[in-house]
């Protein structure tokens, strides 16, 4: 009974959170959405956590599995990654690479226990790991949750930004079952490649402006791969090229070898939440990555910005001792994508 009494005043407070948001969201000029994996749960895809998980489980011999393992051991003692994610992996093990290749003469890498690593094994680790990530990330999942949250935002809308960490192909697809059309910095049709500028280019049809999803994959894409040094992506096809595909974590420390697109897809996300957006709604995202959190932190700093959070383990307190204090953080909505959508969507609220 009083079980049953908590869920039921638990479920009332959502339910108000969500009215409250409605009435933002009826003019829905000036918003931003981002994603993280906990909305590409819903469509029965793994979350970072369980990606990594899966990799810790298929890698089990070998040196590569010995580095892999090393890498989390390693990570767990720095007290800033408790539970080091599939991108941390990534992220140590092209910090290898890069040091390997830079040094023009051979240089003996140790790493924790492991003696004297050399190219193949980094090189194998991280095509080992891109391979998982491929097959996990490829499930076209379900897609009626992304279906009902876009067509919802585009009713009396003709255009809204989506930024996201994900790797999957969902908003992709989706956008195509809807018809419409979405932006993902590509140009091209047979072998599209990377063109940044697409996302300016202001798109007519018989004068009207025509319905848009413009869609910043923040940390890169199952899809693209880096053939003769430029990003193309590859439709509907299995990259021959294992090593090819692109697969990069975030471009953390700095670090040149990273940089384009990522910086460039980082200023565009800085860009329209410290200007044009006013109204940011994070879905799924729990706030791991320091160089977007810092973004927020900064369009938090102006008082007339807004930022809206569903994720059904945070609370405000989680949120402030990662951002800050701000008045524009509203307490976040403690659901999963798909109750939100539901919930949203329903006349009920």
């Amino acid at each position: 009974g009083k079980y049953t009494m908590e869920r039921k005043k638990l479920e009332e407070k959502i339910r108000e959170k969500i009215i409250e948001l409605k009435k933002h969201m009826q003019d829905k000029t000036g918003w931003s959405i981002f994603l993280g994996a906990g909305a590409s749960k819903c469509a029965h895809l793994p979350t970072m956590r369980e990606l990594t998980s899966i990799v810790l489980n298929e890698m089990n011999e070998g040196k590569a599995s010995q580095i892999i393992k090393e890498i989390i051991k390693n990570l767990k003692e720095d007290t800033s990654t408790l539970n080091p994610t599939i991108e941390d992996i990534l992220e140590e093990l092209y910090l290898l690479l890069h040091l390997k290749e830079e040094k023009k003469i051979e240089i003996e890498i140790t790493y924790g226990n492991i003696r004297n690593i050399d190219r193949e094994v980094i090189q194998e680790s991280i095509s080992s790991i891109k391979k998982i990530i491929k097959r996990e990330c490829s499930g076209k999942g379900s897609l009626e949750i992304y279906k009902k949250f876009i067509t919802y935002w585009m009713m009396g809308m003709s255009e809204v930004n989506i930024f996201t960490t994900n790797w999957d192909s969902l908003i992709e697809i989706t956008c195509d079952k809807l018809h419409i059309k979405c932006i993902d910095g590509f140009s091209g049709i047979y072998e599209p490649f990377i063109d940044l500028a697409v996302y300016d280019d202001e798109i007519r049809r018989n004068g009207e402006k025509i319905k848009i999803v413009k869609l910043f994959k923040i940390h890169g894409s199952i899809d693209w791969i880096k053939e003769r040094g430029s990003i193309r992506k590859k439709i509907n096809s299995q990259s021959e090229v294992e090593d090819e595909i692109m697969i990069y974590p975030t471009p953390l420390k700095t670090r040149e070898v990273l940089s384009y697109p990522y910086s460039e897809l980082l200023r565009r996300l800085d860009n329209e939440i410290r200007g044009k957006s006013k109204k940011l709604l994070i879905i799924g995202y729990s706030f791991p990555d320091s160089h977007i959190n810092d973004i927020i932190k900064q369009a938090l700093q102006n008082e007339s910005f807004s930022l809206f959070i569903i994720d059904p383990n945070l609370t405000i307190e989680n949120v402030q001792s990662i951002l800050g204090d701000y008045p524009g953080i509203f307490d976040p909505i403690s659901t999963t994508f798909e109750k939100f959508v539901d919930l949203l969507t329903s006349e009920v609220t």
